[in-house]
């Protein structure tokens, strides 16, 4: 019985940490936070240093935002954002989030009504989901590789670039560079 007893104390560590890993512990909540919706048409509000389901529609309130930690990456998620997490990926409904990762090898999948993209490297970049079901992917900080889900295109995205990614597997738009300065200070995610 002891015996056991050791065991299960010295693997229950090594599990719980491997479930944290692709679990989003909510770090901050500002304003009103968000809810999730759940199957049956309930909605619970999300508690700070709490993780946030997976499975489940998540919904930012307008004028708030979220920001939550997961295995080498910072999220924010903006004002009236939607999204579900999944096992190795967010599905973006609509809104936008900035992606913040510490680490060069992190690689993680971003999907869209329309559009699918591995968002890979180090440093900060910002996705927005478009009216058109693609995305718009702005670089912030360091480098990021931007790969579309099912196809060998590949984009790579650098401080002020912004990148395109078109709906109905249709690739890439043009790369254009933006003042970074301005969408800095009038950025709520990233301010």
């Amino acid at each position: 019985m002891n015996r056991s007893l050791l065991i299960l104390l010295l693997l229950l560590p090594g599990q719980i940490s491997l479930w944290g890993l692709s679990s989003h512990l909510l770090l901050r909540s500002q304003g009103d936070g968000a809810i999730v919706s759940g199957e049956k048409g309930d909605r619970e509000t999300i508690r700070r240093a709490s993780y946030l389901p997976s499975e489940k529609v998540i919904s930012v309130r307008p004028r708030s935002g979220l920001e939550t930690l997961s295995a080498g990456y910072q999220y924010r998620f903006g004002a009236e954002t939607r999204f579900t997490l999944k096992k190795d990926l967010i599905q973006l409904h609509g809104g936008s989030l900035m992606v913040q990762s510490r680490k060069i090898g992190n690689s993680t999948t971003i999907q869209g009504p329309e559009a699918s993209v591995s968002v890979s490297g180090s440093g900060c970049c910002m996705i927005e989901v478009e009216t058109n079901g693609g995305f718009k992917a702005l670089g912030v900080l360091g480098r990021f590789r931007l790969l579309l889900d099912g196809s060998e295109e590949e984009r790579e995205l650098m401080p002020g670039e912004v990148v395109f990614v078109l709906p109905g597997e249709r690739g890439f738009g043009e790369k254009i560079n933006v003042n970074l300065s301005k969408v800095i200070e009038s950025s709520y995610l990233l301010s």
